[in-house]
């Protein structure tokens, strides 16, 4: 799926996507379902990738601290338009005492440098 989304165009894999994003919640956490998961938002529709951004704000917290769903979550920070990056952002900064475990925690950590480099960017 992830082949086909990256070479095909979009309106040729949107009935995959959607079948895949119905499992989001799994695929993000799963070791090769992520990897789908990230193909969506790299290659993805537009309503695509922001009702997955959506998805992934809703757990951000447990999902930037899981092994592999934080790559997800980095492929998000770094691939989303502006208003998913913004939401993304506040999500993740949304409650200070966690964002600081976050910044500590050993998955969690490259979430964090991944959002400081992106705001850095953004001047924020």
């Amino acid at each position: 799926l992830e082949r086909l989304l990256e070479y095909c165009a979009p309106s040729q894999t949107a009935v995959l996507a959607d079948e895949a994003l119905r499992q989001a919640p799994m695929l993000l956490r799963h070791s090769f379902g992520n990897f789908v998961m990230q193909a969506v938002l790299e290659h993805g529709l537009p309503e695509h990738k922001t009702w997955l951004v959506g998805n992934i704000c809703s757990d951000v917290d447990r999902l930037a601290r899981h092994k592999i769903a934080s790559n997800s979550v980095r492929k998000a920070l770094t691939t989303s338009g502006p208003a998913d990056q913004d939401a993304l952002i506040r999500a993740l900064k949304a409650d200070a005492q966690s964002f600081a475990s976050l910044c500590k925690h050993k998955t969690g950590s490259f979430v964090a440098r991944e959002l400081k480099q992106l705001t850095k960017k953004m001047g924020q």
